[in-house]
């Protein structure tokens, strides 16, 4: 995992930010934070990684200000009060 305390990627995330339904202030609120992480899973088999990534995400909203995750892969933007729902 690398943290970056740097202005986010908006630009990059801004597109994305359009289609979220569940995320009502969703462009105000990426537009205030003030740094990023990027993790990554590598495994050779894709559930496993998918349920580790799961697992390391929901660690890291629990135990910081992280307000949400942006997943690339799958261009989901997702709040944090989601991810605590399931």
């Amino acid at each position: 995992m690398h943290l970056y305390l740097a202005p986010n990627p908006y630009e990059k995330l801004e597109n994305t930010a359009k289609y979220v339904c569940n995320w009502i202030n969703v462009t105000n609120e990426l537009k205030q934070i003030y740094g990023y992480a990027i993790v990554s899973i590598i495994s050779e088999k894709k559930i496993s990684a998918s349920f580790l990534l799961s697992k390391v995400l929901r660690s890291i909203l629990e135990t910081s200000p992280a307000i949400g995750v942006y997943q690339e892969s799958q261009t989901l933007l997702i709040p944090k009060k989601i991810i605590f729902r399931l």
